[in-house]
């Protein structure tokens, strides 16, 4: 399943990670380690592990619900915006609009809830609305 998956694409990482699973005849190929410290070295192990990591299973922790079209801007929430915004270095140069991180900040300090509804209308239409 794996070797027949990087059959198919192209470009060298996927070519390097080839050798691991279906390696020539006779050559020695050393062992990998996944994320966890864990090594292996048989060509099975290597392939279970190489297919764990790149396509990793669904669990409770990265599930998230695909939301209905043209609904996102819904769950834009204040406190998402209040750390997306203060995550940000105020010697950042400003962008289209002229304003700066600095002067955003200012702004989310007097109308928290126009910041927000800035941030809902960016994600709704797609693109950033004139201030």
């Amino acid at each position: 399943m794996w070797s027949d998956y990087l059959q198919n694409l192209r470009g060298a990482e996927v070519w390097r990670a080839a050798k691991h699973v279906d390696p020539p005849v006779g050559a020695m190929v050393e062992g990998i380690t996944d994320r966890e410290g864990k090594q292996v070295n048989t060509a099975i192990d290597k392939q279970e592990m190489l297919t764990l990591e790149s396509f990793p299973l669904n669990d409770d922790d990265q599930y998230y619900e695909l939301l209905p079209a043209c609904s996102a801007h819904t769950k834009v929430a204040e406190k998402a915006v209040q750390r997306a915004l203060h995550s940000q270095s105020v010697k950042k140069a400003p962008g289209p609009d002229k304003l700066s991180i600095g002067a955003v900040r200012l702004l989310w300090k007097w109308d928290k809830q126009r910041i927000v509804a800035l941030a809902k209308a960016t994600i709704d239409t797609g693109r950033h609305p004139a201030v």
